[in-house]
């Protein structure tokens, strides 16, 4: 029995053109399940300081390494909100003795 070798890609649609574009990509994946971090190269564009959250669509594609493992394949989709959080930056005055 051969092992069960696919790729995993995730990609999100641009709904300024509605075109897909691809974020990450990981490969010859063996296990049935795997846990990722959200990092900021999952988000096309960066969000500027004080804007609103941001909601995105994205898909997964699995595409398996043998063609009779295909059958019927289909995206996966969900959503990402993205949020901007306020930097509280505490400062201080330096003081220095007159003379």
């Amino acid at each position: 029995m051969k092992p069960y070798i696919y790729d995993l890609h995730l990609e999100t649609i641009l709904l300024e053109n509605d075109t897909e574009k691809s974020m990450k990509s990981w490969f010859n994946l063996t296990r049935p399940f795997f846990q990722v971090q959200v990092t900021d190269d999952w988000f096309p564009i960066s969000l500027a300081a004080g804007a609103l959250n941001k909601t995105w669509q994205f898909n997964v594609s699995i595409v398996p390494h043998y063609l009779e493992e295909l059958g019927d394949s289909f995206p996966i989709q969900f959503s990402v909100v993205r949020k901007i959080y306020a930097k509280t930056v505490t400062g201080y005055e330096s003081r220095t003795p007159s003379s």
